[in-house]
């Protein structure tokens, strides 16, 4: 498994047990089981752009990453990528959350590869 898929999945891993676990469209009980949603939801529909954007800037890009996320979810938007982006969405709810568990895991990767 590559660097970039071993981290999203951990992301996800990670989403799922302290963003999703009080989501109340969650659809299954286990907390790291995936959602039959997690394919229509906007954090899973989005979270290789954000571990991308933290792998790239190891710290806080320019803009910061709340401006950052809320950036892509207006492009997602406008393009109609996604369809629960907005105000009511779920990344727009979570995103700090989102952004703070995928830089804990791209942090822990990071401190792994500097000890191998």
């Amino acid at each position: 498994m590559s660097p970039v898929s071993t981290a999203l999945s951990l992301t996800q891993v990670g989403v799922r047990q302290q963003i999703c676990a009080e989501c109340d469209r969650r659809t299954s009980s286990a907390e790291t089981a995936e959602c039959a949603r997690e394919t229509a939801c906007s954090v899973f529909l989005l979270l290789p752009r954000i571990c991308d954007l933290i792998a790239r800037y190891h710290t806080e890009p320019p803009c910061g990453f709340g401006m950052a996320v809320r950036t892509l979810l207006r492009h997602a938007e406008d393009s109609q990528a996604i369809s629960d982006a907005g105000a009511a969405s779920p990344l727009d709810r979570h995103a700090e959350a989102t952004v703070s568990v995928a830089q804990q895991v791209m942090s822990l990767l990071r401190s792994d590869r500097q000890a191998s």
